[in-house]
């Protein structure tokens, strides 16, 4: 019985650090002065996507930067996707991958996405 404990608490310990070690943990200045509804529009018309987990802190805070407009960003949760995520070449979380097969980790400033993905910033 004892056995069974420890190794369940081990089995535990390692599936918590792989999910904070995907975790990519590059953290943006507040944006609140570009228009993320256009850089969100953009983005997807250039078929930028987002791969990240609904359990990342890092994916939700990059969500909550563009609010309302993350629904348009495509958008790829790889626990429900594993397959995707493996092909695409997924190894941290939140990663943005470009048409040109770029690929951003970690939270990114609108500016540094702007940039990656071709997108003019504009302001509300």
């Amino acid at each position: 019985m004892r056995i069974f404990q420890i190794m369940r608490l081990l089995t535990l310990a390692g599936v918590s650090a792989a999910v904070i070690s995907g975790c990519a943990t590059q953290i943006p200045p507040t944006e609140t002065a570009i228009d993320a509804a256009t850089l969100a529009k953009c983005l997807a018309e250039r078929g930028v996507t987002m791969y990240g987990s609904a359990g990342c802190s890092h994916c939700l805070q990059q969500k909550k930067m563009f609010g309302e407009n993350f629904s348009v960003i495509p958008y790829v949760e790889c626990p429900k996707d594993p397959l995707r995520c493996i092909q695409a070449g997924i190894q941290a979380y939140p990663t943005w991958v470009f048409s040109d097969g770029k690929k951003l980790q970690g939270v990114q400033t609108f500016g540094a996405l702007a940039e990656a993905g071709g997108c003019e910033l504009s302001k509300p």
